[in-house]
């Protein structure tokens, strides 16, 4: 053994570690016994190792051994020896095992109290009190017998007089430590010995808000008071924590009735409120613990409070900080029978139901405004109505909050249709408007889900029964009438013809100016085509009752308008089919007629051509809007307008009108879509069947003409048919890096691999087109060309394996399917990039994309497809452009032109690319 000790390094806590074990081993009970201690290990050691042991974590079985070699230390004899000052008294701050076993949070209930009693036989001078020095609290031993119920030592301490049964420790007084442990007899030695029952930790929580707090039996409350008493040092049973709270609120928040009963019967204040106004009615009222007899704990808590007369009178109506009574606590958990005992026992008692909190709330408006609708909750009212009927309690029943509502208002905002009816029945007034300027007729159209219609009728029967009934027409804050609101959802359809049945006006604008038309058209497009509304307003009112067609909105639009911007097929119809505005070219606040709404939005070709019919002689076809707009320069803009580009051009539109915030011309806009090709052809057809000339080399603010644009966009079928109609050639300018493909992205539906297709072929074919015309390319655009290939990451994919298409039978069979040119797919991707050029045409790549051949193919095909065919279209080009750069500048003519082209059909696009822009450079 003195060998091992020997080996130990002291400093090193893991060698420590690792000593216990072996010492454990050694001298286990029943084996072995250490004879002296003190022959083997120094007393500095023995203090080390015990400090390690308490919180040894190592195990041999279930025994901990740490515990193991604390009790035989124990055993051997070894007892601690205080290290003592210059007058001779120990010095009593340091850190001990006991305040270690304090600290830890690892160790069990039973084996701390066991480990505590071992190391207070080896600590035993009880006239040395050590203060842990580690800690903050003013830990010490005293302390540490507290808490593990060590009686002897606590007896002897107090016996020796020198430890304060008042001092604290962090939150704990000595008296709170026993009181955690549940030891009654230190308790006992405690409060004999001088420990105040009242001293407050820093919260202001006395030992007996402890106990409330943590759900202690009120046995412990007794020994605590009747010990006190008898020692002449009363127990202070109302005293107030930081929150304000005393015992008895902290007990009922706990739901501890035993220590409630016991707490009143003792005379506790049942009056008292905590910091936020809450006496022990409003938490007994309102409890989440509560249990089937929770309505009599109430009773109890009455009775007990009663018997002390007067001066403990439970004032029933205290109020909260937010105004709430007890009364207002419980209706709020008023559901059935739940709480209706103690909601009757308030009222027999004298609660007010009609006090108001800070909200302005009643009783009434807490049980209305519960957001639910089942049986049970509505049932709620009318207990609470016959309640106080019984104890003769008149309700107000329009009494408003701070919001203005009444609780009929809140009934009907929580969609509660027994409470209303059952208000409405009582007399609640019908016409009284909220801070909103809400009635209670608003408030049953309000919202998308709506009451039933026999409740809506219910409401006018009742309201009919009174000498003054609700007015159909009242007016909100914002300008909305009940029909407004009950139009605005496709739920509520039946609702609006009753109010129209009953006399609404149809024509009434709300504060937007929307009138009841306005708002179907508007609201309705969430919902699709309210064509079944209009008609059944129409087959039963409009005759009676005319809208106005004409009216507009804030925003100037008519409710053609709107038929036409949310797409309202049949709403269209209707309105073209039964009326006729006097001025078909009114226009909204932005400057659109109804031809400006119908070209962006889009009509079908039926109903285009049926619009021009109602409308058409008296239709401004060159209308601007407040942009300078004209409705071709919106038809144009977007997509399938063809036949409302047709119908505008027969009807006189200027096929030279120019946009004025850009200088655009309807040609411009064609040559910028690549969805003009067929409507640009059509364009010109019917301008040329007109007689109308069209200005084709027109310059827009930029200074570009139509074919600039055209190129840039990359359409070379536009090209061709602005080409065909005469564009100039002899002074255009190709499109510089600033336009050309500028912001070219893939579309929507579009991968990449089509993407990169469409900018190489589009790009070649209008460059083709402008060649077989005459126009000469200089180098300085074919290298702008090439550079616009590598910033979109033509390159950027590496190339398909050779022969890449061989062993794949299912592509094969598709690509003989796909024909570009006088050639199958199958045939091309086989020909040499020479045969190639000889038989396929930059417009036959282009067409391949333009009629999404390749979307038939597995994606992983179509990709190395299109990666194929993008390198043989580039290639060529290239190779033209670069085999006279690479023989005049670069070589100087050294060799022959045909060795030229040797050397260059062996290097990729990027290559060649590189050679032209060291040809530049030079």
């Amino acid at each position: 053994m003195r060998r091992l000790v020997e080996n130990v390094d002291w400093q090193d806590e893991l060698d420590r570690a690792k000593f216990i074990p072996e010492f454990v081993k050694s001298f286990s009970a029943g084996t072995k016994r250490l004879a002296n201690v003190y022959d083997v290990f120094a007393a500095e050691h023995i203090e080390l190792l015990l400090a390690d042991a308490v919180d040894y974590e190592w195990e041999d079985g279930n025994v901990n051994l740490g515990h193991r070699f604390v009790a035989l230390i124990e055993r051997a004899g070894y007892r601690h020896k205080p290290d003592l000052g210059e007058d001779g008294q120990p010095l009593l701050r340091r850190t001990t095992p006991l305040h270690l076993l304090f600290r830890s949070s690892s160790i069990r209930c039973r084996d701390g109290q066991c480990l505590a009693r071992r190391l207070f036989r080896i600590y035993d001078r009880i006239d040395t009190n050590y203060v842990d020095v580690e800690s903050t609290t003013g830990l010490t031993h005293f302390h540490v017998a507290c808490k593990f119920q060590c009686i002897d030592v606590v007896e002897r301490f107090l016996a020796l007089g020198r430890v304060d049964p008042n001092g604290f420790l962090g939150p704990d007084s000595p008296l709170c430590l026993a009181l955690r442990a549940k030891n009654k007899r230190i308790v006992e030695l405690l409060l004999d010995n001088g420990a105040d029952p009242n001293l407050a930790d820093a919260k202001g929580s006395t030992p007996l808000h402890m106990m409330s707090k943590n759900k202690y039996d009120s046995f412990w409350a007794e020994i605590l008071l009747e010990r006190c008493n008898e020692g002449f040092k009363p127990v202070r049973i109302d005293a107030r924590d930081r929150m304000g709270n005393t015992p008895l609120l902290l007990a009922l928040s706990r739901g501890h009735r035993t220590l409630v009963d016991f707490l009143l019967r003792r005379g506790a204040d049942p009056n008292l409120a905590s910091a936020k106004g809450l006496t022990p009615l409003h938490l007994i009222c309102g409890s989440a613990n509560v249990d089937d007899d929770d309505d009599d704990s109430l009773k109890t808590f009455f009775e007990i409070s009663d018997e002390f007369g007067d001066p403990r009178r439970v004032r029933i109506d205290a109020q909260s900080k937010v105004g709430n009574t007890a009364l207002h606590v419980a209706v709020g958990c008023f559901g059935g029978n739940y709480r209706r005992k103690s909601v009757e026992l308030l009222l027999r008692r004298g609660a007010d139901p009609n006090l108001a909190n800070a909200k302005g709330e009643s009783c009434l408006h807490v049980i209305c405004r519960r957001n639910n609708d089942d049986d049970d909750n509505d049932d709620t009212l009318k207990i609470f109505f016959e309640i106080n009927d019984e104890v003769q309690r008149t309700l107000r029943l329009d009494v408003r909050d701070k919001r203005g509502n009444a609780p009929l208002h809140l009934a009907l905002l929580a969609k509660r249709r027994k409470a209303a009816e059952l208000l409405m029945n009582r007399g609640a007034d019908l016409k009284l408007a909220n801070a909103d300027g809400s009635t209670p007729l608003h408030l049953l159209f309000l919202g998308s889900r709506p009451f039933p219609l026999d409740f809506v009728r219910r409401f006018f029967e009742i309201s009919d029964a009174r000498p003054f009934p609700v007015e159909i027409d009242a007016r909100d804050k914002k300008g909305n009438t009940p029909l407004h609101l009950a139009v605005r959802h496709i739920d509520q359809v039946p609702h609006s013809v009753e109010l129209m049945e009953r006399g609404a006006d149809l024509n009434l604008a709300d504060a937007d100016g929307s009138t009841t038309l306005h708002l179907i058209l508007q609201s309705h497009a969430t919902y699709g085509d309210p064509v079944t509304m209009i008609m059944m307003v129409a087959s039963r009112f409009l005759q009676r009752q005319p809208p106005s067609i004409e009216a507009r909105n804030k925003r100037g639009q008519t409710p053609l308008h709107l038929a036409l911007l949310h797409r309202h097929r049949m709403s269209t119809h209707f309105l073209l089919s039964r009326y006729e505005l006097t001025d078909p070219n009114l226009a909204d606040a932005d400057g659109h007629t109804p031809l400006h709404v119908a070209c962006w939005a889009g009509l079908d070709d039926q109903l285009a051509e049926r619009f021009f019919r109602v409308y058409g002689p008296r239709l401004r076809v060159d209308a601007r809007d407040a942009k300078g707009r004209t409705p071709l320069y919106m038809a144009l803009n977007r997509r399938h307008r063809s036949k409302l580009v047709e119908l505008l051009l027969r009807h006189g539109a200027d096929p030279n009108s120019v946009d004025e915030a850009e200088g655009l011309t309807p040609l411009h806009i064609l040559s910028k879509h690549y969805y003009s090709g067929d409507r640009a052809k059509m364009f010109f057809e019917i301008c040329a069947e007109r007689n109308q000339v069209v200005r084709i080399d027109v310059e827009d603010e930029l200074g570009r003409t139509p074919l600039q644009w055209a190129v840039a966009k990359l359409l070379p079928s536009m090209v061709d048919i602005l080409l065909d109609r005469g564009a100039d050639l002899s002074n255009f300018v190709f499109p510089n890096a600033t336009y050309f493909a500028a912001k070219l992205k893939p579309r929507s539906g579009e991968n990449s691999h089509c993407f990169k297709l469409r900018l190489a072929s589009g790009a070649l074919a209008c460059v083709d087109h402008l060649a077989r015309r005459g126009y000469e390319l200089e180098h300085g655009q074919a290298l702008m060309i090439m550079k616009t290939f590598k910033d979109c990451g033509l390159w950027e994919e590496p190339l398909p394996a050779e022969r890449w298409y061989d062993d794949d039978e299912a592509f094969a069979t598709q690509a003989r399917e796909i024909r570009i040119g006088d050639l199958t797919l199958h045939e091309l991707i086989r020909l040499s990039p020479g045969e190639a050029e000889k038989r396929v045409a930059y417009q036959d790549y282009f067409e391949l994309w333009h009629q999404n051949k390749l979307s038939k193919l597995a994606e992983a095909r179509q990709a190395a497809c299109c990666r194929h065919l993008c390198e043989m279209m580039a290639g060529r080009f290239y190779r033209g452009w670069t085999l006279y750069q690479f023989w005049e500048k670069l070589i100087w003519y050294r060799l022959p032109l045909e060795c030229c082209e040797m050397i260059l059909e062996n290097l990729s696009n990027q290559d060649l690319y590189n050679v032209c822009l060291a040809a530049a450079s030079l």
